[in-house]
């Protein structure tokens, strides 16, 4: 009995310990400042170019030593096997697709606000599919055997500064 109580009381002093330990690294990577991203629109065609800004809000004066944007296609699958007595589903991620580009160099941030104008060319060939018949096939069986895939894609920002980089990533459609 007493070390059953001893046993929660550890179990719940970890957690707890881990619980303030994640909102002290989230509560000091919010000191450094903020980064954003805004697009002009969020569904791109292959070949077209996205446009938008890099948002920079800077509260302590960093040394950096890269402001970048990017964009990422991340391939994300999953597959059932369903037998009578239950089902086991998989889950993968793979990243088929990643550019990345500067905005600026290394520099010394000082506090204040700033934007960043960028532009990407998603390429022609991002979309590769099976086509025809084969690719019906293809498709339909992977649809019977309950494998699903989708890719998603991803406009990233990240500036490198020392302790914790400053990031985001917003959803986009590629169709």
């Amino acid at each position: 009995m007493v070390s059953d109580v001893i046993l929660v009381s550890s179990v719940f002093a970890i957690v707890l310990t881990v619980v303030l330990v994640s909102l002290g690294f989230f509560l000091y990577s919010r000191t450094k400042g903020k980064i954003t991203i805004e697009l002009d629109k969020y569904s791109f065609s292959p070949g077209e170019t996205l446009t938008g800004k890099v948002k920079l809000i800077i509260k302590k004066p960093s040394e950096s030593k890269s402001l970048k944007v990017g964009l990422r296609g991340v391939l994300k699958s999953s597959s059932s096997n369903i037998t009578t007595s239950n089902s086991n589903q998989k889950q993968n991620n793979k990243e088929i697709f990643s550019f990345s580009q500067p905005i600026e160099g290394a520099r010394n941030y000082a506090i204040g606000e700033k934007e960043y104008p960028f532009s990407i060319k998603i390429p022609q060939n991002v979309l590769k599919n099976a086509d025809g018949f084969a690719g019906a096939v293809v498709n339909t069986i992977k649809l019977i055997s309950g494998d699903t895939r989708s890719v998603y894609w991803y406009v990233d920002t990240s500036l490198d500064i020392p302790g914790f980089d400053l990031s985001k990533s917003v959803q986009i459609n590629v169709v």
